[in-house]
């Protein structure tokens, strides 16, 4: 894919929109829930940006987005997931929203990456009327700078961002001195910025919480969070680069990563300092803590956003899998069975549940628990490749071998399944 054309279909009531795929079929499951069409919330579980291509459009935005040098691979199967922030009008409202890929027959010849400068912790007293969030990050490589997107709300008014090369010197970046909600964009440099390893990247951005600032959507004005909604703030400047190679592409991503996660963690944190009672910060905590295997923390947050939200069967599950991971099968067989009560159809727990029963060697129930994941979600390699390995664990080498293959077939790229299917095909031919 070279580009895409997004048209919101009703640019009064849409704050702006994220657009992500999807290949687990998770986005599908949830959006089965209820008879409505889509789903709520913002925590999605199966969806992802391309690999260093920022999908999403803002008031303002033009509607194509050519990528120029940059294309990407969309695997067969794949579902687009269209994240849409809306605002209420005070009225009942339509919208039919429109999406448009272009593609190429040239497979993709660069190295994408995505970093982000922000700063979560805003919190901007009422009549403020000057208040500056900075972030900065420093290259771990060499890398072309291609296209800048920044993205405030109603009160930021100056927005820069800059690069310091190693030598010292400035070079801008970006710089909007009348910062306009209703006019935001992607910005695509004319020519790629070259910027050598060891420059640092910096935002800086100002708001005006007074009475003053006739973008203030608060009369009188009002303090104000960092948050998602139109009512709170936010501040970033996302910047795509393209790396030399693969190699390099990935010391950033992972550098980059580092950085992200314990923005969030901040992120999060600061949340519930005013927000105490919110499980959703708690339940984000713990998914960012056992990213980065702080096993202590992760769980005490999933637990904590149990404690505030029984029904969370995203926060029961993932517990249940730290459990697993433990050793403790009782344990993480209860949050599971917690999980079924709530919602019968629940593929991730039933796939998880056959897990603790195959490592209890219970292979008969194992298997009917990863059939029951596959009756709510066919699409679901990890499920077909695990009743793979239970039939055979007991001995059915060709079934196994047919949900190995079907679990390649939803996704190519899924190693365990091709290296269970490569096993059974060298046991059956050394036996043959």
């Amino acid at each position: 894919m070279r580009a895409y054309e997004f048209d919101p279909g009703n640019r009064k009531i849409v704050h702006h929109a994220m657009i992500r795929i999807d290949s687990t079929g998770w986005s599908r499951y949830l959006d089965k829930q209820d008879p409505l069409p889509g789903f709520e919330g913002t925590m999605m579980g199966g969806d992802r940006s391309p690999d260093g291509v920022l999908m999403g459009w803002s008031p303002g935005t033009t509607t194509l987005r050519a990528k120029g040098p940059v294309a990407w691979p969309l695997d067969p199967g794949t579902d687009f997931v269209l994240e849409l922030h809306l605002l209420p009008s005070g009225k009942p409202e339509k919208i039919q929203s429109s999406l448009a890929l272009y593609f190429t027959s040239n497979p993709p010849d660069s190295h994408p990456c995505l970093v982000q400068l922000k700063d979560g912790t805003i919190d901007i007293p009422a009549g403020q009327k000057s208040y500056v969030i900075e972030d900065q990050y420093v290259l771990p490589i060499d890398a072309n700078a291609i296209v800048c997107w920044p993205h405030a709300h109603f009160i930021c008014r100056d927005m820069q961002c800059y690069a310091v090369l190693p030598d010292g010197k400035r070079q801008w970046l970006l710089r909007i001195k009348d910062w306009n909600f209703n006019w935001q964009n992607f910005y695509t440099y004319a020519e790629p910025v070259s910027l050598p390893r060891g420059t640092t990247l910096r935002m800086r951005l100002e708001y005006d919480n007074s009475a003053d600032n006739p973008r203030n959507p608060h009369t009188p004005p009002r303090r104000v969070h960092f948050g998602r909604t139109s009512d709170d703030e936010m501040g970033e400047v996302t910047l795509e680069f393209l790396a030399r190679n693969e190699i390099d592409a990935s010391v950033l991503r992972e550098d980059f990563g580092r950085k992200d996660n314990q923005d969030w963690i901040t992120i999060y944190r600061n949340q519930l300092t005013w927000r105490e009672n919110d499980w959703e910060s708690h339940y984000n905590l713990g998914l960012l803590y056992r990213s980065r295997e702080d096993i202590p923390e992760a769980l005490h947050h999933y637990q904590e956003a149990i404690r505030l939200k029984p029904d969370s069967t995203w926060a029961r599950t993932n517990l249940g899998t730290m459990f697993l991971g433990m050793g403790r099968l009782d344990e993480a067989a209860g949050q599971y069975s917690k999980v079924l009560s709530i919602d019968p159809a629940d593929s991730k727990a039933h796939n998880n549940l056959g897990l603790v029963f195959s490592q209890q060697g219970k292979l008969d129930a194992a298997a009917i628990q990863f059939e029951e994941a596959l009756r709510s979600n066919p699409r679901f390699p990890e499920a077909e490749t695990n009743l793979g390995v239970t039939f055979a664990q007991r001995g059915d080498l060709e079934r196994a071998a047919a949900h190995f293959e079907r679990a390649l077939a939803l996704d190519p790229d899924y190693e365990e399944a091709r290296v269970h299917l490569s096993q059974v095909r060298a046991f059956r031919n050394n036996h043959n």
